[in-house]
């Protein structure tokens, strides 16, 4: 392979330069298990970006989750990955002599001045304000431009790092458990938070949310320093806020299944059964972290999100039965009420039809680990039983119309037999829809 041209490789350069973090690791990875001798400069370059970014995130660590989206129209704390690079560079720029202390300070973890390494912090947020140079110029734009004030709120938090770096080191075991001790801690670091600025305390929760994977968690962190608050005390304080999201998250999630039509097919049944799945998880939390009134501000919102939630769940999961008739259609024998009705192998299996019932035991598939919390179980289990007696009883016939080799229905009854084993999977589990292909194929 020949090597990269410099156009091209400063092209890309400039793509590394603005992919997240997670991609430029995954390249230097990728990279490091060697290849074509074209590569190495691209691996090097990939691994000074990284070990670059390592540095970066030693020192201004507690804002560079915040930097991960471009903060526009996003419910949590967020500023464009672009303001971070520019202050970077910044300070990279105009005080190389407090990033190489703060170096010197990492070196022995056992003897090191937090002093030194906060440092880069602080400065970051004083040269942000002012916005004299061109990269805090740069950063600044870039933060206003994604919300309005942006600047002003990320110098605040810069201002915040030397809290937030001690709060990270104890958030993996605040999220698990909350005893005595680890509250007090909390509570101290709120109170130290408080010291920097009226509003820092919310502030604070905003950068440590930033950490998770699944930033509502924090509501337990919260909850903890707020010993347990009802729900009136709650909206009224200033972490409303964070309460406030996590309910408008769940509305979003609730309304998703909601618009959930059999039409959509498999694809749109199994992102309303996530969606109900997420909304339940989320209420289950709100309720383990806040004393909810029947009369609250939030605790009518919860019941009424949670009675909304059931009724809609109840609604997809009883078209259940309908749906699978119109896939596996049947029809009563001429002359004859008493007997059974019979499967109508006239015709292809309807790909709208089955798609339509697919979509809906997908959707029951999704919630069977919800459904009791969401409170729901009852009609999932109810739908489901409906759905395997007539299962039962259509396999069984069909199997035995394939069995007499009746003239022009054997690939028909094949084709509606593999249509059952699909609908046997969502409704019991991947050995059930294997037994109706082994039993298929041994009639054949």
């Amino acid at each position: 392979m020949p090597a990269l041209q410099s156009d091209k490789l400063e092209l890309v350069r400039g793509l590394v330069a603005r992919a997240p973090d997670r991609v430029v690791q995954g390249l230097e990875a990728a990279l490091a298990n060697g290849g074509a001798d074209a590569l190495t400069p691209v691996y090097d370059m990939v691994r000074l970006e990284a070990a670059d970014r390592a540095r970066r995130n030693a020192f201004l660590g507690p804002v560079a989750a915040l930097c991960q989206a471009d903060g526009r129209g996003d419910a949590w704390l967020r500023f464009p990955p672009a303001a971070l690079g520019h202050i970077w560079l910044g300070l990279k720029r105009i005080a190389p002599e407090v990033l190489a202390r703060a170096d010197a300070a990492l070196i022995d973890p056992d003897e090191v001045d937090s002093g030194l390494v906060d440092a880069p912090a602080r400065l970051a947020g004083q040269e942000l304000r002012v916005a004299y140079h061109p990269e805090f110029v740069a950063a600044a734009a870039a933060c206003n431009q994604a919300r309005p004030g942006g600047a002003a709120e990320l110098a605040a938090c810069l201002a915040l790092v030397p809290l937030a770096r001690k709060a990270m080191a104890q958030l993996p075991r605040w999220i698990s458990y909350m005893d005595g001790e680890r509250i007090a801690v909390a509570r101290l670091l709120c109170r130290d938070a408080a010291a920097v600025a009226d509003d820092a305390g919310p502030r604070l929760f905003e950068m440590l949310a930033a950490q998770l994977a699944e930033p509502w968690r924090i509501l337990r962190v919260i909850s903890a320093v707020m010993d347990h608050p009802g729900d009136t005390y709650f909206a009224a304080s200033e972490f409303a806020d964070f309460g406030e999201r996590v309910l408008a998250a769940i509305e979003a999630e609730a309304a998703k299944v909601a618009a959930l039509r059999a039409s959509g097919g498999p694809g749109a049944g199994k992102a309303a059964g996530l969606a109900a799945a997420q909304a339940v998880l989320w209420l289950t939390e709100v309720e383990q972290a806040i004393e909810l009134a029947r009369d609250g501000p939030w605790g009518r919102r919860v019941a009424k999100l949670k009675r909304s939630l059931a009724d809609v769940a109840e609604a997809r999961l009883k078209e259940i039965d309908e749906a699978v008739a119109a896939a596996l259609p049947c029809q009563s024998p001429r002359g004859s009420r008493l007997r059974k009705a019979e499967p109508l192998l006239l015709h292809e299996p309807d790909e709208v039809q089955v798609g339509g019932a697919l979509a809906l035991l997908t959707f029951a598939h999704e919630t069977q680990g919800c459904a009791a919390a969401g409170g729901f179980a009852s009609a999932r289990l109810k739908a489901l039983e409906r759905l395997e007696q007539r299962l039962d009883t259509y396999v069984e016939d069909v199997l035995e119309r394939l069995r007499e080799g009746e003239a022009g229905t054997t690939d028909l009854a094949r084709a509606y037999l593999a249509v059952a084993a699909d609908f046997y999977t969502l409704a019991r589990d991947d050995k059930a829809g294997e037994l109706v292909r082994r039993r298929m194929a041994a009639a054949a």
